[in-house]
């Protein structure tokens, strides 16, 4: 009798519990791959609520004895970012110079052109982050000599 009894657990354990432990697992697999669920990560915001002045630049434009002043500041959506724009200002300002320096006159000039210069500024200043921080970029200051 007792034999039977154990025979009866085991298949109660066999058809009700391992499948209900493999749904679980299977479960908690499928929200880790696709990031649902306790597995959710923050969403970055993609508005700016936040700006970060960078220093004035004098920059030469291509082949032109003109040069450009400008004055640019970044915006940015969460308030902790700006530690990390700070810490790599130098790297940005780099990227934002060496992107005016190839442009010529004519490149800038037109206000039509302003959007897509910022959108490569923005573009290029992003991909010196893991993530996309820079959310817009604001010419504060413009003035070709």
């Amino acid at each position: 009798m007792e034999q039977v009894i154990k025979k009866k657990r085991k298949k109660w354990i066999i058809f009700i519990i391992i499948p209900i432990i493999i749904l679980i697992v299977a479960f908690l697999v499928y929200c880790f791959l696709a990031k649902i669920f306790i597995f959710q990560e923050k969403v970055r915001p993609d508005d700016t609520g936040f700006t970060y002045a960078m220093e004035e630049l004098v920059i030469n434009l291509r082949n032109d004895n003109r040069y450009l002043k400008t004055e640019i500041a970044l915006g940015y959506g969460v308030k902790k970012d700006v530690d990390l724009i700070k810490q790599k200002e130098t790297q940005l300002l780099d990227n934002i110079i060496s992107i005016l320096r190839s442009k010529s006159r004519e490149d800038i000039m037109p206000v039509e052109n302003t959007e897509g210069l910022k959108n490569e500024i923005k573009s290029k200043l992003n991909q010196q982050f893991e993530e996309k921080v820079i959310t817009d970029i604001y010419i504060t200051e413009f003035l070709i000599q």
